[in-house]
């Protein structure tokens, strides 16, 4: 019975030790995935970025999203794998949301095997855009903080929403406020 006890200590010993350093993990890549972002979000436009991973092994919705904002930043990612070092690129005009999952992750694993080293393997090329597509992402995104953005008007959402504006008037922040003003409202379109 002593045996048994004893094990039992020693079991919920072992056990308590991964849940304090996966506590003090999951800062780590918190603050790893935050300064990533930053990283990706305030690079010179059309940058070639090397992303350092370390010890982590998968991109957040943090990263993603920054990644969406910012299309015309490569991205290369140096990451371990059991002990070999590994890279792939993701490059500028990528729809990076094919790659994520429901939740907004994405694992160095699946993400070297889609891409490769180079960034140019089949599967990468279908979803990366022509480079001219990638301008107008970026002026797209810039809606986003359209100094006539309000309660009732959303430039971003006005845009995405209606394909026949993206078409017509383009991402134009004042064209599309203007079109909401004369014509928009009156049609029972959503500005917001």
């Amino acid at each position: 019975m002593k045996k048994i006890i004893t094990l039992f200590v020693v079991l919920l010993l072992a056990l308590s030790i991964p849940v304090t350093s996966s506590a003090a993990g999951v800062t780590k890549y918190s603050s790893w995935s935050k300064s990533t972002a930053k990283k990706i979000r305030n690079a010179d436009a059309n940058k070639k970025l090397t992303i350092k991973a370390g010890q982590f092994t998968s991109f957040s919705p943090e990263i993603r999203d920054a990644m969406i904002e910012r299309p015309d930043v490569q991205v290369t990612v140096k990451w371990n794998k059991d002990g070999t070092d590994m890279k792939f690129v993701i490059r500028a005009g990528t729809d990076v949301t094919q790659v994520f999952d429901e939740k907004g992750y994405a694992g160095f694993e699946y993400l070297q095997g889609f891409f490769g080293e180079k960034g140019n393997t089949k599967e990468a090329k279908a979803i990366q855009t022509r480079k001219g597509d990638i301008a107008n992402a970026v002026t797209v995104v810039g809606l986003k903080s359209y100094a006539g953005n309000s309660e009732e008007f959303n430039a971003y959402q006005y845009y995405s929403r209606y394909e026949d504006l993206q078409t017509a008037i383009g991402p134009d922040g004042d064209k599309l406020l203007e079109h909401y003003n004369s014509f928009g409202k009156a049609e029972g379109r959503v500005g917001n």
